[in-house]
């Protein structure tokens, strides 16, 4: 959670620009992960379509199974995230929010100080500088959390200016390919080559394992695996 940046923003009473986000991901919980109870209330809730308020109960069942664009969501489901729960898990979960014991998890418990990269890759860091939806601040605590651990030429920031989340998201992925190419000259060639063999089909990382990924993509080097991966994570 990034030492609760996310949940404090998820949490608050003010619209997000995915209001439809955190519906998502309780409804991604319920159907993949129910035995860890995320939506449990200590008043009956099993699950968090139990908490989900009457109004959206369908909407919640029905909306997000991967059918509905973005746009569609945005007009279903409030701009408030936690307005689509009934009003008394929105209290419940806003006082822990606010609770001390709950920000005192968050941070002890933050990927920032409790994960140093340690890979044989350079970690590039960047955001948006106007994303509203996941704060570029992140990023910048990151930097300045796991620098003193590594290399100058090994950690890199970047907050493109002007850029919201989704041009941040395009933005970043450009720059971080163009440093590869520039630190890491013949696994840039490989990369190339390796996508220009299927330039006339759809690029596909895995097959029907989701765990298994695909020969052809297998054969670039780890060194290049490695910086897609941390292309696609930011």
């Amino acid at each position: 959670d990034a030492g609760g940046a996310m949940f404090d923003l998820l949490t608050a009473n003010a619209a997000y620009p995915e209001g439809w986000y955190l519906a998502m991901v309780a409804k991604s919980f319920d159907t993949y992960r129910p035995d860890l109870g995320m939506c449990s209330d200590g008043a009956g809730a099993s699950s968090c379509a139990d908490v989900v308020d009457s109004a959206y109960v369908t909407n919640y069942a029905n909306d997000l199974n991967g059918s509905r664009a973005p746009a569609d969501l945005r007009a279903i489901f409030p701009s408030v995230p936690l307005a689509v729960t009934t009003a008394g898990f929105q209290s419940t979960t806003r006082s822990l929010a606010r609770s001390s014991s709950v920000s005192q998890a968050l941070a002890t418990q933050d990927l920032h100080d409790t994960f140093t990269p340690r890979a044989d890759a350079f970690v590039f860091l960047c955001t948006g500088a106007a994303d509203t939806q996941v704060p570029a601040a992140i990023a910048s605590d990151a930097f300045a959390r796991w620098g003193p651990d590594l290399r100058d030429d090994e950690l890199y920031l970047e907050s493109p200016a002007g850029l919201d989340h989704t041009q941040g998201i395009e933005e970043c992925y450009q720059r971080a390919l163009v440093r590869m190419a520039s630190v890491f000259p013949s696994a840039w060639r490989d990369l190339s080559n390796a996508t220009e063999e299927k330039s006339d089909d759809p690029i596909e990382l895995f097959d029907d394992d989701p765990f298994v990924a695909e020969e052809s993509f297998l054969d670039i080097d780890l060194t290049t695996l490695q910086w897609v991966l941390v292309a696609f994570a930011f």
